[in-house]
């Protein structure tokens, strides 16, 4: 019984153990993020982050301003859906694919791209 309890505690330590291990890990990724960000905001480029589902994360100032909304109004939105109806189904093919395999290279310019520009009353 009393290696039972042993047990226990060791698996309860190990578990306190990976859940702060995983909690710092969290917050250092977190304070990536936001400085991440925070360089994006003073960029003059548009720029847009988005997460493996293709849902903005982040949008920038300018980014914003392209899309003609507020940047808090396009967070949650998939970016796909900013994109001209004939465009949607080859990006959302070229995007599923790079997510299965990330070490190709997502490379296209805002040559081939027409965008749909969102007119949302805030």
């Amino acid at each position: 019984m009393s290696n039972n309890n042993e047990n226990s505690r060791a698996n309860n330590t190990d578990n306190a153990v990976s859940a702060l291990m995983s909690s710092i890990s969290n917050t250092v990724n977190n304070e990536k993020i936001s400085a991440i960000i925070n360089v994006t905001n003073v960029m003059a480029d548009a720029i847009f982050i988005v997460n493996a589902d293709g849902v903005f994360e982040s949008v920038n100032p300018v980014a914003a301003r392209f899309f003609n909304v507020t940047s808090d109004s396009l967070i949650g939105k998939k970016w796909q859906d900013c994109l001209q109806e004939q465009y949607r189904d080859d990006y959302q093919y070229m995007f599923e694919s790079w997510k299965n395999n990330y070490q190709t290279p997502l490379n296209h310019g805002p040559k081939e791209v027409k965008i749909i520009k969102t007119m949302v009353t805030v």
